[in-house]
């Protein structure tokens, strides 16, 4: 299984995952031009796409969804034309099995997934305010975590934002912060996780320094070993790319 995140932040989220050969998008939240030559830099071709996976209705995760009409798209979110997901009810797209975690944001049924090939473990969470503990059981010892780590408390709590926003982005309907999102990690990496990558990272009240340090911070204040693991950001502005065990 390839990973390839095309995008991540509030200016547009897309991640493509390859198996056996065959595609598979999360989302997609970029500009059709950006997302084009970002697919191009890995030598795949736009039409190519057949499946996507859609988290939420919010703009920057369905900006370009009208150029992918003739595909099978999969959400639970008001949207015309899905194929209908459910919370923990497990499906196959491309030899994959997807199982759909419900999460908290403020967009009709957000949902985050566990993407599994036979030897490989995704777990793919973004734009929740938290995660429910029901939960940690299944996204337990992934080979590879995609993990919301939005904004650092002071940077928000001191912004230009309205009052309101910063309320609704630090609700329970909201968004992860740094802590949080390390909180989250902490209790379910192990021994087979090779990469985490910190995602939808804020523009004015984050920067992935930070984000990367509050996550050792975190994890060396719970005695969390992480040295046999790959952590990184997200970006909105250029291609990451995880590639299985290799942890390009």
């Amino acid at each position: 299984m390839e990973i390839y995140v095309l995008g991540s932040g509030s200016n547009g989220n897309a991640t493509l995952i390859v198996n056996q050969g065959k595609l598979l998008l999360i989302d997609c939240g970029v500009g059709i031009k950006l997302l084009k030559a970002r697919l191009e830099l890995i030598n795949v071709n736009i039409n190519d796409i057949h499946d996507i996976l859609i988290t939420h209705e919010h703009s920057d995760h369905i900006k370009s969804l009208k150029y992918f009409k003739n595909c099978h798209i999969y959400g639970g979110c008001e949207l015309d034309d899905l194929i209908t997901i459910n919370e923990l009810e497990t499906f196959s797209i491309n030899g994959l099995n997807i199982t759909p975690l419900l999460l908290s944001h403020d967009a009709s049924k957000t949902y985050g997934f566990i993407i599994e090939s036979e030897d490989e473990k995704l777990v793919y969470i973004t734009d929740t305010g938290y995660v429910k503990n029901k939960y940690y059981q299944y996204i337990q010892n992934a080979t590879h975590y995609i993990i919301e780590s939005n904004y650092d408390v002071s940077m928000l709590i001191n912004s230009s934002r309205p009052k309101h926003l910063i309320s609704r982005i630090m609700s329970n309907k909201g968004h992860l912060g740094n802590i949080d999102c390390a909180s989250v990690i902490k209790d379910v990496l192990g021994n087979d996780t090779k990469t985490i990558t910190l995602a939808h990272i804020s523009k004015d009240c984050n920067k992935e320094d930070l984000a990367i340090k509050t996550f050792y911070q975190v994890m060396k204040e719970n005695f969390v070993d992480v040295s046999h693991i790959k952590v990184r950001c997200a970006s909105r502005e250029k291609l990451v790319i995880i590639k299985g065990s290799e942890n390009e």
